[in-house]
């Protein structure tokens, strides 16, 4: 409803695109991790996601942080922490062949590899393969290789390279390719997330203090 707000934990997937994109829209702020941890003294990947109506005590924290009011020792509203769950997920990442898999492809996301290879890497069969990757990681292997490589190519967008060139740094095989999964999983096209991030494009709701994921 109008005036929610979704608070998610650092490196957590998630799309950010509505079924009918003419319902609503939004802000998104991107928090730096090192202010997180000093200010609140945990890490920022150490709770579940909270979704809840905004308080109007963080409504106005925001709001004094986007104007540049806030300071560096201002407390974050308490109704906020109170709800928080700080357990973590309990999954281990113990140094086995799924997990080396799984850091390959956060490390070279722009390298394809079928899912046959890897599975057979893995030990295991094809679709058992896909399924216990996804229960543990919650992406199936191709759907990480794609969010990995959206998160490369926000990194590279400060860089004097082109979109087409970025694109195909990060492994699409074009632009319309590039173009359509962005928008999946941004809600943007690269050139108007780019144009955000520069604060050049002004109707563009989108606030960014830091870079989502650091590659």
């Amino acid at each position: 409803q109008a005036g929610d707000m979704v608070l998610i934990p650092a490196g957590t997937v998630h799309l950010c695109t509505p079924e009918d994109r003419r319902a609503f829209r939004f802000d998104m702020l991107y928090l730096d991790r090192g202010w997180w941890e000093r200010t609140l003294g945990f890490s920022p990947e150490g709770f579940s996601p909270l979704a809840l109506p905004a308080p109007p005590s963080l409504v106005g924290f925001l709001n004094r942080l986007l104007e540049g009011g806030a300071s560096s020792g201002e407390a974050f509203p308490g109704e906020i922490l109170a709800r928080l769950d700080y357990s973590l997920d309990g999954k281990g990442a113990p140094a086995d062949r799924m997990e080396e898999i799984h850091r390959e492809i956060r490390r070279m996301p722009q390298i394809t590899l079928s899912v046959e290879e890897l599975a057979r890497r893995a030990g295991l069969g094809k679709f058992s393969f896909i399924r216990k990757y996804a229960a543990r990681y919650g992406l199936t292997p191709h759907a990480d290789r794609i969010n990995m490589r959206i998160q490369r190519a926000i990194l590279l967008f400060s860089s004097p390279s082109s979109l087409a060139e970025i694109g195909l740094l990060c492994g699409f095989s074009d632009q319309s390719h590039f173009i359509n999964q962005f928008r999946l999983y941004t809600g943007m096209t690269p050139r108007e997330y780019r144009l955000a991030l520069a604060g050049e494009d002004k109707k563009t709701p989108l606030h960014c203090f830091s870079q989502p994921l650091t590659i």
